[in-house]
C-alpha cells in the first residue's frame, strides 16, 4: 500500500511546486514579448566631443544592420522609415566620448591593449509611440586590433556589436510600469546638478587605493556619477557633490578572478547594505565592480553573477533568475565572456 500513497504525495508536491511559480512567471510581459519591431533613431553627440564627421551619421545604419542580422525582431527600421506595426521599440542615444587611440600601437605585436580606440555611448530604449524611456544603458566599443592596426571607423562595428549583445538581454526585462522611466533605477548622482566635481584615476594594480579615495570623497558628500575605462586595466571615476544638502556615501571595490568569488563578494557586501553602482563592471585584472552604501541605507541586496561564453546561455540565465525574483541590473561582454549581474532587494 505504501507505493500508491507515496506516488500520490509526489504528484501533489509536483503540482504544488510547478503551478504557482510557472503561472506567475508567464504573467510577466517582457520587452521581447511586447516589441517585435525596432526603430533605430539618431545618436546625438555631446558638445565638446571630438568625433569624425561621419561617425554619428553612420552609426544608426551600422546598428540597424547588426540588429537585422541578430534576427531578434520581425522588422528593423531607421527613423526616416515608417511602419504600420505597433508597438515599436525605439533605440537612440548620445555619443558621450571618443578616444581615437593610436593605430601604430595597435599594430605592434605583443602590445596587447595599447592604443585602443574607444567610443562611448548612452543608449536609450523607448516606446516609439509616446517616447517613454523604458531602459537606459551604457555601451563602450573598443577597437584593439585589425589589419595594420585597424581603421578607427571599425570601432562603429564593435560598439554596434556590443549594443546588440546587450539588447538581447535587455529585451528579457519585464515591461516597466507606466510611471517608471529608465528601468535601470540609477544609483549614481546622474541628473542632479553638481556644485563640485572630482575625478579619480583607478589602476587595476592598486584597487585598495582606489577604494580609499572613493571613501574619502564619499565621506565628504561626493557620489559616484560616472565610470569609464581609459586603458588596459585603467579606469576613471567622476565624483559629484549635489546642490542639495549632500549625504555621505561609502564604497567597496569588488574584485575577483572567478565567477564564484565575484558572486560571493557581491553578496557579502550586499548583506551589509551596499548596492551595485550601475555600469561599473569592468576587466581590471579580473572582474571588478563598485558598490555603494548611503549613510541611511537599510535595504540588503542579494546578487547572482553569471558569466558564459555563449549569448544563448546568458539569455537562459537571465530568464531563470528573473523567475526567482531577481532583476537584470548589469550586462557586459568582457574577457571573452558574456557577464550578467542579477539583483534582488531584501
Amino acid at each position: 500500500m505504501r507505493a500508491p500513497v507515496l506516488a500520490s504525495m509526489l504528484a501533489i508536491c509536483l503540482v504544488g511546486s510547478f503551478s504557482p511559480a510557472q503561472t506567475e512567471h508567464k504573467s510577466v510581459e517582457s520587452l521581447r514579448d511586447k516589441y517585435d519591431t525596432v526603430q533605430v533613431g539618431v545618436f546625438d553627440v555631446r558638445p565638446g566631443v571630438d568625433l569624425p564627421a561621419d561617425f554619428a551619421q553612420d552609426l544608426p545604419n551600422v546598428v540597424a544592420k547588426q540588429l537585422k542580422e541578430s534576427k531578434k525582431f520581425q522588422e528593423v527600421l531607421l527613423q526616416v522609415e515608417t511602419s504600420r506595426k505597433t508597438p515599436m521599440l525605439g533605440i537612440s542615444g548620445t555619443i558621450t566620448d571618443f578616444d581615437r587611440g593610436n593605430r601604430g600601437k595597435r599594430y605592434l605585436a605583443g602590445n596587447f591593449g595599447a592604443g585602443n580606440a574607444r567610443l562611448f555611448l548612452t543608449v536609450r530604449y523607448a516606446d516609439a509611440s509616446d517616447g517613454r524611456v523604458l531602459y537606459e544603458d551604457k555601451v563602450v566599443g573598443t577597437l584593439s586590433s585589425g589589419l595594420f592596426g585597424g581603421d578607427q571607423h571599425q570601432v562603429l562595428d564593435e560598439v554596434a556589436r556590443m549594443l546588440v549583445s546587450n539588447t538581447k538581454l535587455i529585451l528579457l526585462r519585464p515591461v516597466p510600469d507606466p510611471g517608471i522611466e529608465k528601468g535601470a533605477e540609477a544609483t549614481t548622482a546622474k541628473g542632479a546638478e553638481a556644485t563640485d566635481t572630482q575625478v579619480i584615476a583607478i589602476s587595476g594594480r592598486d584597487l585598495k587605493e582606489a577604494e580609499r579615495k572613493l571613501n574619502e570623497l564619499g565621506g565628504a558628500g561626493y557620489r559616484l556619477a560616472d565610470f569609464r575605462l581609459t586603458g588596459t586595466n585603467k579606469a576613471r571615476v567622476t565624483m559629484e557633490k549635489s546642490v542639495v544638502a549632500p549625504q555621505t556615501y561609502q564604497y567597496v571595490v569588488v574584485h575577483a578572478l572567478s565567477q564564484g568569488n565575484v558572486q560571493k563578494n557581491l553578496n557579502k557586501d550586499g548583506a551589509e547594505g551596499y548596492r551595485l553602482v550601475l555600469h561599473t563592471l569592468a576587466p581590471l585584472y579580473g572582474f571588478t565592480c563598485i558598490m555603494e552604501r548611503a549613510a541611511t541605507e537599510k535595504v540588503q541586496y542579494e546578487y547572482h553573477f553569471r558569466a558564459s561564453q555563449r549569448e544563448s546561455n546568458a539569455e537562459k540565465n537571465v530568464i531563470e533568475e528573473q523567475a526567482e525574483g531577481f532583476a537584470l541590473v548589469e550586462s557586459n561582454t568582457l574577457m571573452g565572456v558574456h557577464a550578467v549581474i542579477m539583483e534582488k532587494g531584501n
